[in-house]
């Protein structure tokens, strides 16, 4: 069975959202936002659309599988939602938000897992997802 994530990308008023069918739980998450990381601009540059493009691109290997959203609540049985932002306290850096996540009702049931930099998510989400489920 696959697990589903939405992607958020948001910054300076602009927000975008990515489908991704499957590789949804938090290690999953962790090797395709690294894999956006790879093909977007190098940080400190951040452009909401220019991430959401590189996380397509790095991400997409058939069809239907990561797709463009215009909500968050793009498909209910969504397991995990992930939140990219500057991070407002530390210039120059992104942090990532993740949270639990379903939309049987049309709106957006998340509970907070975890938030950090973007980087630290990468390197330690395997630890994140065991802590989490232990």
């Amino acid at each position: 069975m696959s697990t589903r994530a939405i992607y958020t990308f948001k910054g300076f008023g602009e927000t975008h959202h990515v489908y991704k069918h499957h590789d949804g739980y938090l290690s999953g998450a962790a090797v395709a936002l690294n894999n956006a990381l790879q093909l977007a601009w190098t940080l400190p540059r951040y452009e909401p659309d220019e991430f959401a493009a590189a996380f397509v691109s790095g991400n997409k290997q058939s069809p239907g599988g990561v797709r463009l959203a215009k909500s968050q609540t793009v498909a209910a049985d969504v397991e995990y939602a992930y939140v990219v932002e500057p991070d407002k306290t530390v210039p120059n850096l992104l942090k990532v938000t993740v949270y639990s996540a379903d939309f049987w009702d049309g709106k957006p049931n998340k509970k907070k897992i975890w938030s950090g930099p973007l980087t630290t998510f990468i390197n330690t989400a395997q630890q994140i997802e065991d802590d989490y489920y232990a």
